[in-house]
């Protein structure tokens, strides 16, 4: 399933422009924000950006990050990766 989703990350960010958010994903820290900024700007502006929160989340945080995403309908727009030290420049 990571992997799927990574590849059709990698093919839909071709298309779009990239918002990145990097860190710790909890409430404390302002991905809730971040949430609500990829909610209004696919709303305003369909099919152009891609929000990709890259870091560590807890399972509970995971959970309720992705009941926000569906019911904020972003699940084609927004992106949660886990930490990771494979980034590339």
């Amino acid at each position: 399933h990571g992997l799927n989703q990574s590849l059709e990350c990698q093919k839909n960010l071709k298309e779009k422009k990239i918002i990145l958010g990097v860190g710790v994903a909890s409430w404390r820290k302002g991905f809730d924000f971040f949430l609500q900024t990829a909610a209004i700007s696919s709303k305003q502006f369909p099919d152009q950006f891609q929000f990709v929160w890259v870091g560590p989340i807890t399972n509970q945080e995971k959970e309720r990050a992705n009941y926000d995403i569906q019911l904020l309908g972003i699940g084609n727009s927004f992106s949660l990766v886990t930490e990771t030290s494979e980034i590339s420049s």
